[in-house]
């Protein structure tokens, strides 16, 4: 869904709508991710750029929270997070590009 399909911006339309097919997806990529744990060493980190909590996150901005959702949370814990505080000199608007990614594509050893 989206621009193919005719919609500017398929968020601002329907936010439901769209947190679903992201809300799988996400799911999808932690499950992904727990694979590739643990068949390998449990040492090694899996970066999410995004994640769940994000959009129930978005859902609450909306005023249109997915309780089942927020429940659903703890299922899928992250063990860190972190912000980049960026200065405002180093933020520039760029032509935004949205892409689902099937499979986490990154390790990173401590």
């Amino acid at each position: 869904m989206g621009k193919a399909e005719g919609k500017d911006n398929f968020f601002a339309e329907d936010p439901l709508a769209f947190s679903k097919l992201i809300w799988n997806e996400r799911k999808e990529q932690f499950r992904l991710a727990e694979d590739i744990v643990l068949g390998n060493d449990q040492s090694h980190f899996i970066f999410f750029d995004r994640g769940l909590a994000d959009v129930t996150a978005y859902l609450r901005h909306t005023k249109s929270p997915q309780s089942h959702w927020e429940k659903e949370l703890s299922q899928y814990p992250y063990d860190r997070s972190f912000q980049l505080l960026l200065s405002h000199r180093s933020i520039k608007q760029t032509r935004v590009e949205w892409n689902l990614f099937r499979k986490p594509s990154l390790c990173i050893k401590p």
